[in-house]
């Protein structure tokens, strides 16, 4: 248990009771996140605490009393898992939750998935109920899809977004509207999309960050992952016609948010798309387009700031850029930005949609990707101070993305196998998306108790010598890649320049006429497109065949490395009782001829 732990731990001034349920028999991979429960339940109770109870049972089976007794009391049910033994998958019901009780308030954990923290879970839990009150947190009511709300699309009612329910647990959440009838009664104001609302409503969110509102903005120009309709740029009508339904003649177009921007001391372009060429995995290289921003902070990504504390890694798909003006009166502080040793760029979002009235709207590649002259393009900022027309300083995060706390995010991040290192998959389970936004509302709410246990994680020693040997493995497949890119766009160079060349040479000929020359042209171009087919179908089968034997070769070295352990366990026992009974001959050979009496040493001697 961290140092944190033990401090939010010693603050606790009101009678806490906690009951974990764990499962008599838990199945891989659940047995680890057992251990790793019942270890840290272990730990607290050895503290001590005088208002702290622990209560561990473990239920059998879902019908068993244990298991009612959960269900009755506290909601906890039997999760539906697949099991991996050595017999093969199965489905089983297992428990594994934890209910936190102080008098009438509770905090529940219905299921402790293999991607989430005991300890922060339980931490943040018991850091909840000691509080009086809880802080509150509105979130303004407009079109993106956080709090529930009917989808057009299937015609039902979508529940709210994982990050809402997070929220929930450490905040009173109430959904906000933006009118006259809006008195301020929130400590954090959570705008999404701050684009979408209308001229009257700006005023208002205006006038509340000029009185010192705390606020966090999430504005998105390409909202591809939740509903494009909804980006930035895009106007009232067009919002309407991409649902195919018809424009109401009552609804108030979208309002100047740049006047809001401009107050707090920034810009955010709201057609531009923000590129980068930093991407961790060689495959997902392949796959993702460079929109699919990757911050880390190996690559200088990821600011120091008590909003990043513990983030390694956030993953922005289609992201917007802040830009700081000069002359502002808010300090105004980058905390996510494009990596710093990768090129970076930026789209309009007609270089990827477009939207038309007969056709609604279409996808679109970018052709060319020009690199920005600037080290970096800010994505997400910490705005403090008074703004423009302000009476009290202000405290803003603006995050220049709405995507990056997509529902799936928070699916990766639960179901997340720590022990997984080296694949693509474990790549963007290690994201840590929604421990950023939270840290931004703990930061907003002056909060800092439980920032340094958010991130934190039980991880497992691995084997050096392979994770040696795949690190060199994708070094070996990068550089294969980037010499095979080397080679097709030099052929690619060459058959421009032939063709250049070819096309003068004929246009020389006084022998043809026009459609000679034309004849001839295509022929020969024919002739050099052969050629050239026939060269790249030879890079590429250069590359499998690189790629092929890269395989090989890293597989022999690892089943190398797994042999000599074999040995070593084979080798390593028997020496040592190969030693062990040389030593026990010889003593007892010592003990013999200590004891034997000198009469028949003598006569051995005489003989």
């Amino acid at each position: 248990m961290s140092q944190p732990s033990y401090d939010v731990l010693q603050q606790i001034d009101q009678d806490i009771h906690i009951h974990a349920f764990i499962h008599a028999e838990l199945p891989n991979p659940y047995r680890i996140k057992g251990e790793e429960l019942r270890d840290l339940l272990s730990g607290i109770q050895s503290l001590n605490l005088p208002n702290l109870h622990i209560h561990i049972r473990h239920p059998k089976d879902p019908l068993d009393v244990i298991a009612e007794e959960a269900q009755k009391h506290f909601g906890i049910k039997a999760q539906r898992v697949n099991s991996q033994e050595l017999i093969g998958g199965q489905e089983l019901d297992i428990f594994l939750g934890i209910a936190l009780h102080c008098g009438a308030k509770k905090q529940i954990i219905p299921f402790l998935d293999t991607g989430m923290s005991a300890e922060f879970h339980i931490i943040r839990a018991i850091h909840t109920l000691n509080k009086e009150q809880l802080p509150r947190l509105g979130i303004v009511a407009n079109s993106f899809p956080l709090l529930a709300h009917h989808d057009y699309r299937t015609d039902r009612m979508r529940p709210e977004s994982p990050i809402v329910r997070e929220w929930r647990k450490q905040y009173q959440v109430s959904e906000v509207f933006l009118n006259d009838r809006f008195d301020f009664d929130t400590d954090v104001l959570v705008v999404p999309m701050p684009s979408s609302l209308n001229e009257d409503e700006i005023k208002v969110l205006l006038s509340y960050l000029q009185q010192g509102g705390y606020a966090l903005l999430l504005e998105d120009p390409a909202p591809m992952w939740s509903h494009i309709e909804l980006a930035a740029s895009f106007t009232r009508k067009q919002f309407y016609s991409a649902r195919g339904l018809p424009f109401p003649g009552n609804i108030k177009p979208k309002g100047n948010i740049s006047s809001l921007y401009q107050a707090l001391g920034i810009h955010i372009p709201l057609e531009r798309i923000i590129w980068s060429d930093d991407n961790p995995s060689f495959r997902l290289r392949q796959m993702w387009p460079p929109s699919i921003v990757w911050t880390r902070r190996s690559e200088q990504a990821i600011n120091s700031h008590l909003c990043t504390t513990g983030i390694n890694s956030v993953l922005m798909p289609f992201p917007g850029s802040i830009l700081a003006m000069p002359g502002a009166t808010t300090e105004i502080t980058p905390l996510l930005n494009t990596a710093r040793t990768a090129a970076w760029g930026m789209h309009q979002l007609s270089d990827y949609i477009r939207h038309t009235e007969g056709r609604g709207f279409t996808q679109h590649k970018p052709e060319h990707h020009s690199a920005a002259p600037d080290p970096y393009a800010i994505l997400a900022a910490h705005i403090e101070g008074t703004i423009i027309g302000g009476e009290k300083p202000c405290n803003v995060v603006v995050i220049a993305d709405c995507d990056f706390i997509h529902d799936q995010f928070y699916e990766l991040h639960t179901k997340a196998r720590p022990e997984f290192h080296d694949d693509d998959l474990s790549t963007i389970r290690r994201l840590q998306n929604f421990q950023f936004v939270n840290n931004c509302l703990d930061v907003l709410n002056n909060d800092v108790s439980l920032l340094p246990i958010r991130t934190r994680q039980l991880r497992y020693r691995s084997l050096q010598f392979i994770e040696n040997i795949q690190r060199q493995k994708e070094r070996y497949k990068q550089q294969v890649f980037e010499l095979t890119r080397d080679n097709t766009l030099a052929e690619q160079e060459k058959a421009k320049a032939f063709q250049e060349q070819l096309l003068k040479d004929i246009q020389k000929r006084d022998d043809l006429n026009d459609t000679g020359k034309k004849q001839l042209f295509q022929s020969q171009l024919e002739a050099g497109k052969a050629s050239f087919e026939e060269t790249m179908i030879a890079i590429k089968r250069q590359e499998a065949e690189q790629f092929s034997q890269a395989k090989i070769r890293y597989r022999r070295a690892i089943d190398n490395v797994l042999l000599q352990v074999r040995q070593y366990a084979i080798g390593i026992p028997g020496i040592t009782l190969g030693l062990l009974a040389l030593f026990v001959w010889l003593m007892r050979r010592y003990q013999e001829r200590s004891i034997v009496p000198g009469q028949r040493l003598r006569d051995e001697s005489n003989e």
